[in-house]
């Protein structure tokens, strides 16, 4: 009797872990030993710090440049993507470009510059090209929105450590892990705020520029941080065009705790038969 119940507890967590393994396969999902607070950019320690603005860097129509010329007497608002992203990064810059066209008080190219910039140390300049030419900017903003890539793959890891974003590379989704951040630079080459993805609208923005405007810095929001887990519980739905709830992920943390509660159940079972 032992022997059967012990065996019907390795089938059914064998079961339970069976759904795991399907999640890898057809869910394009953040690890799960990854933890999102290890992307929380560490607003105390960074607001405030001046960052160095004579990055080499060369845009979408192969243009030199340097960081500086993006910040001269206005904020910059700087976007952290990386081209051959198929999801989240080029829904960001769309979702974004969305709200720079709805934005009344404040315009681009004139009150602020905007800045999608690669930390892919193996992007090219080809992969820009198709980055932007699915963006779709109307030719009006060209003059004050570029995207570009690093003339010097060594220049990535000193700017991305200045501002405190991190970005880890997931062997088995073959993608990038990197929050969905807007960091908000002051005239004067300083952070002065972080807005966090999905969330923000046009007055967020407006208000953030102001304030980077005049260097004034500040925190984010506490719960603009539930951006950071956007891509363990949430998925981008092309035919749809929005965000969708990732089923796989749930249903396999669902069938991972009833499988747990059937062992359970069978071992109290067991005892209780063991002590009549």
């Amino acid at each position: 009797m032992r022997k059967r119940v012990l065996l019907i507890i390795l089938l059914l967590l064998s079961a339970s872990l069976r759904p795991g393994d399907g999640l890898a396969t057809f869910s394009r999902t953040v690890q799960s030993e990854i933890d999102p607070e290890l992307m929380r950019i560490d607003e105390d320690k960074f607001l405030g710090a001046p960052i160095k603005t004579d990055y080499k860097l060369i845009d979408e129509q192969g243009e030199h440049f340097v960081l500086s010329d993006m910040i001269r007497g206005k904020p910059l608002i700087l976007l952290l993507s990386y081209y051959r992203c198929d999801g989240v990064c080029p829904t960001v810059n769309r979702d974004f470009r969305a709200i720079v066209q709805k934005m009344k008080k404040k315009k681009l190219g004139v009150d602020f510059s905007v800045l999608s910039l690669s930390f892919d140390v193996d992007e090219t300049l080809e992969r820009l090209k198709m980055f932007n030419a699915k963006l779709k900017f109307p030719k009006w903003m060209n003059k004050g929105w570029r995207t570009a890539i690093f003339e010097n793959d060594e220049d990535i890891k000193p700017l991305t450590e200045s501002v405190g974003y991190r970005f880890f590379w997931s062997l088995r989704d073959q993608m990038f892990l990197h929050p969905n951040v807007f960091i908000f630079i002051s005239p004067d080459g300083r952070v002065v705020r972080y807005l966090y993805g999905a969330t923000i609208g046009e007055k967020d923005v407006e208000l953030a520029i102001n304030e980077a405007a005049f260097g004034k810095s500040g925190r984010s929001k506490v719960e603009d941080l539930k951006d950071l887990v956007l891509l363990a519980c949430f998925s981008y739905n092309y035919k749809e065009g929005k965000y969708s709830i990732n089923y796989p992920l749930f249903i396999a943390v669902g069938s991972l705790a009833l499988g747990i509660s059937a062992i359970i159940i069978a071992l109290i079972v067991v005892r209780k038969r063991v002590r009549r």
